[in-house]
């Protein structure tokens, strides 16, 4: 898809409650709610969704519904609508437990796998990942994330996968991201603006944002995600915010994962 008028989007999360995301017999087609969220949310003038995952979705989603599948990317198509899978789940593939980096792998496979159904241009449906804990090292888990990355997932795949900042001054911010993940495996940067205030990396929040922006392909928009506050100004309504043809996904943030 050509590079396209910036899109106001939102983060959609599933409304599962704690006794069905425990029951083994209770499941819901992803394609099939996806489909339906986009239909109310396009009614409401948004063009981009990020459906936000943690591990309990994993558990009640299908994500191999072939017959709504096709009529989901018929529509996406129909409308110019995009679609982000942001996963937010506790295991992450720079765990130092073998059974949660087998996990996390198949999280982002079963997203992958959505993705790849979806659309032909990998950075319009990314998978958008936390690298995990640093764990007092940084450069290090960077570097497990890589190697498990190129070691589980085929160059294609890896294309569609981009990388998000965290709020975390021990975690990674925007300057830590683009040397020590884009540089090796060129997944773009989604930058979150709620996550800047407390880690900066050293770098204002235009810098941040024109870094993180300046790693999509030309032809594809950057994913903003966004709140205005004393550190972000409101752009709603701007069509190149900071001179920026942006997708901007309104924030309405909750904790990342521990």
């Amino acid at each position: 898809m050509n590079l396209t008028r910036g899109r106001n989007g939102i983060i959609l999360r599933f409304p599962f409650s704690p006794k069905q995301k425990k029951s083994s017999g209770f499941h819901v087609s992803f394609s099939d709610f996806c489909t339906q969220k986009i239909k109310e949310g396009h009614l409401l003038g948004y063009k981009c969704f990020i459906f936000e995952l943690i591990e309990e979705d994993f558990h009640i989603l299908n994500f191999s519904d072939c017959p709504s599948m096709e009529g989901l990317r018929n529509m996406v198509e129909d409308l110019g609508v995009r679609i982000a899978f942001y996963i937010k789940s506790k295991k992450s593939v720079t765990s130092d437990f073998p059974e949660d980096v087998v996990i996390a792998v198949d999280e982002i496979k079963k997203c992958l796998e959505f993705s790849t159904c979806l659309t032909d241009s990998p950075q319009e449906s990314p998978v958008i990942l936390h690298v995990g804990g640093a764990k007092g090292d940084r450069k290090s888990t960077m570097e497990r994330f890589c190697n498990v990355l190129t070691s589980n997932f085929t160059q294609e795949e890896i294309k569609r996968i981009s990388v998000i900042n965290d709020d975390k001054p021990s975690l990674f911010s925007v300057k830590d991201l683009l040397p020590g993940v884009f540089y090796k495996l060129r997944c773009p940067i989604t930058f979150r603006s709620t996550s800047y205030p407390t880690n900066q990396g050293n770098l204002t929040l235009n810098e941040s944002l024109f870094l993180a922006a300046s790693t999509w392909d030309r032809t594809i928009n950057p994913i903003f995600i966004y709140l205005p506050g004393d550190e972000a100004p409101d752009v709603s309504g701007e069509t190149s915010p900071f001179g920026l043809q942006l997708d901007i996904i309104f924030d309405n943030k909750l904790p990342e994962p521990k």
